[in-house]
């Protein structure tokens, strides 16, 4: 049995679409396949090109998403 617990940091995750999506999506997809537990740390208020909500059907509901807020900051 696999004892391996990984955190993936990312901007954007599902429901929110774009190519920037795919590859943090694809890794959820398939690491508890693995029986690696996935953490996944993305921000709730993140800007977004799109959204695709069938993408996030997509991820296994081992997955546990941990959404929180951002702060924008503007330079001058």
């Amino acid at each position: 049995m696999n004892n391996l617990n990984v955190l993936l940091v990312t901007y954007s995750f599902p429901p929110i679409g774009g190519v920037g999506v795919l590859r943090a999506a694809s890794l959820a997809r398939y690491f508890p396949s693995e029986g690696i537990r996935l953490d996944v740390l993305t921000a709730h208020n993140a800007s977004a090109v799109g959204f695709d909500p069938s993408l996030l059907s997509e991820i296994p509901s081992e997955v546990t998403v941990h959404r929180t807020i951002t702060f924008t900051f503007h330079s001058a």
